[in-house]
């Protein structure tokens, strides 16, 4: 039916001119009345109107109304149009099968109008709201579409700016530990071999451990990501680095001897310290 149509379409199919009259006379006051009188007629004419409704006739010449419903059933055009039989077969078994083909309602000859306009109205009114409904779910369907889609686009962004944070954050890290080995270290180690005054060598030291306390987190996370160690490899190397033995490290972390001393190979061999004779203890503490 047009939105702009004051009135909804309704195909009669009846091949008895009697009952076209009377459900035509009837209905014209509230509906668009089409008429056909036969099957094909009436395919033809539902592919032109797209009729809101239809009133079909079962008994008729060459292709019945069982047939006509099996085939607007079919198709995608028509299976959703409301389809009433109104038809002088008046068994079950007819009613059955007419039900089971996809029509909405049976109704037998001879008819009441008051009955046939009420059921007319009240398949009408629930296809106008299966359509509402159907509209709604596509409307709310689009916009819980259209908010998914946002919101990965958000993430996806967040995850590009988190990414990038962190990729900065190490490299800002990395650049104040490469400073402070190559601008700062040398020469408090200079001082700390020419100085020879007690009082002065306690200034240093402190200054030393001020320096040490301050970029420790930036060496943790430097000496990581420059020998890509592993969590675990971290925690032994940290307690290489306070002086403690293998079997201390076990014991702190429980963990097996042999393990620990497998986590010191490979500190050693991402270290680079190839020769058994360097100090691993020295080498961990240059990167403070």
């Amino acid at each position: 039916m047009d939105s702009k149509s004051a009135k909804q379409n309704i195909l009669i199919v009846d091949d008895t001119p009697v009952n076209i009259s009377v459900l035509g006379e009837s209905l014209s006051h509230d509906y668009q009345v089409f008429i056909a009188t036969s099957g094909n007629d009436a395919l033809k004419q539902i592919e032109r109107i797209s009729p809101d409704l239809i009133l079909l006739d079962i008994v008729m010449p060459k292709m019945d109304g069982y047939e006509v419903c099996r085939r607007l059933k079919e198709k995608k055009k028509s299976s959703k149009i409301p389809i009433i039989f109104i038809t002088a077969k008046s068994t079950l078994e007819d009613e059955s099968k007419g039900l089971e083909l996809g029509a909405v309602d049976y109704i037998r000859k001879p008819f009441n109008l008051a009955i046939v306009k009420s059921r007319i109205h009240t398949h009408l009114s629930l296809q106008k709201a299966r359509y509402s409904a159907e509209k709604l779910v596509a409307e709310r369907t689009g916009e819980l579409l259209k908010t998914q889609r946002n919101l990965q686009e958000t993430n996806t962004a967040l995850e590009v700016l988190l990414r990038r944070r962190d990729r900065e954050k190490l490299e800002f890290e990395n650049e104040i530990m490469s400073n402070v080995n190559k601008l700062v270290r040398p020469y408090l180690e200079k001082l700390e071999s020419v100085i020879s005054a007690e009082k002065y060598k306690v200034i240093l030291q402190a200054a030393i451990m001020n320096l040490n306390e301050i970029v420790d987190p930036f060496s943790r996370g430097y000496l990581a990501s420059l020998a890509q160690l592993t969590p675990a490899e971290m925690q032994v190397a940290n307690f290489i680095k306070m002086g403690k033995t293998s079997k201390e490290i076990a014991s702190f972390l429980d963990i097996s001897l042999r393990t620990v001393e497998v986590h010191r190979s490979r500190i050693r061999k991402k270290l680079g310290l190839t020769k058994r004779t360097a100090s691993l203890r020295e080498h961990l503490l240059s990167y403070l």
